[in-house]
């Protein structure tokens, strides 16, 4: 087998992987699970993320002492809510 014969049977294979997968994963029910975890996941990243932000914007201020920095962290908390 040449080198051109196995490239091309890489791609099919690699392209055909491609196309089963997304039918998979948007067509079934195991995929719709699938989204659903990927979508829990994000949500729990992003609240570990939240966390940890208030964490640092607290130790900031403590550190430096600047009232400045608890202004600005309290302002930004009471506009993601909407407020």
């Amino acid at each position: 087998m040449s080198r051109k014969t196995g490239f091309v049977i890489g791609v099919c294979l690699a392209v055909a992987s491609a196309g089963a997968a997304y039918l998979i994963v948007t067509k079934t029910e195991a995929g719709r699970a699938f989204q659903d975890a990927v979508r829990r996941s994000a949500r729990g990243s992003q609240e570990q993320l939240q966390a940890m932000t208030e964490e640092v914007a607290l130790k900031t201020a403590k550190i430096t002492r600047n009232p400045k920095a608890t202004q600005e962290f309290t302002r930004a908390q009471w506009q993601s809510i909407g407020f």
